[in-house]
């Protein structure tokens, strides 16, 4: 993971809002009241367990953004948003960054980021866009990003998403209150034993067969096989050869 510097001010609940068109024109941000059916506060307090995939929906994946009087285009950037490149054409800018995982940006925002990306290109018209980090308690690394985002012009047709992103990494165990994190021991395999070139003897038939015969292959995954290392062994031990 990439770490970056994050100050005491990144603490406090801070939403980032975004709304992007394919014109570049700024306004000022319009003062409606934003009323969410669930806060960022309540998410925070509430944080959805991961369960193997890189993100959950929420509120039946229906936004819960503000409701905006004019459909104009403007970006607004406050501390710790998430407004990908491809959107701000922006790549490090300090107040747009957090400590995050490769695959919470590939395997969870990323496909969300294209889709407004793709309908912007394709229709010139405007999205209401929000990424906002969730951290929990003190913690020093987020647990996740919470991605909202809903087409104006069409009330949502081309575009609409709620969903939290887990801020993870298979195989890597975070410590989110500190930033440390280390690979996850993973039980290995029982060691399959070496059959190549050993001689293969068959319990019931009391036959055995050496490398390169007819059944030396099948033999491979025979319930009544035994190895031996040697002819002789085998012979010793009251086994035949096979006669093909």
């Amino acid at each position: 993971m990439k770490k970056h510097r994050r100050i005491q001010a990144l603490l406090s609940l801070i939403l980032a809002f975004a709304c992007l068109s394919g014109c570049g024109a700024q306004v000022e941000q319009p003062s409606a009241a934003h009323e969410q059916l669930q806060s960022e506060a309540a998410l925070r307090e509430d944080i959805p367990e991961y369960e193997g995939e890189p993100y959950v929906e929420l509120n039946g994946n229906v936004p819960q953004l503000p409701h905006w009087e004019e459909a104009s285009a403007f970006e607004q950037y406050e501390e710790l948003d998430l407004i990908a490149y491809q959107l701000t054409a922006e790549n490090a800018n300090a107040r747009n960054l957090i400590t995050g995982t490769r695959y919470m940006n590939t395997e969870g925002m990323l496909p969300f980021e294209q889709e407004v990306a793709d309908y912007v290109k394709s229709t010139g018209n405007h999205v209401l866009y929000e990424v906002t980090p969730i951290f929990a308690d003190d913690d020093l690394v987020a647990r996740g990003v919470h991605m909202q985002a809903e087409s104006i012009e069409d009330e949502g047709a081309g575009v609409q998403f709620n969903v939290f992103v887990f801020n993870v990494q298979p195989g890597v165990e975070i410590d989110y209150a500190t930033g440390e994190s280390r690979a996850i021991e993973t039980e290995e395999e029982p060691e399959q034993p070496q059959t190549e070139g050993k001689i293969r003897g068959n319990r019931r038939s009391k036959i055995y067969h050496c490398p390169g015969q007819a059944a030396y292959e099948d033999m491979a995954d025979s319930d009544n096989l035994i190895l031996f290392d040697t002819e002789e062994e085998a012979q010793a031990a009251g086994y035949r050869r096979a006669k093909r």
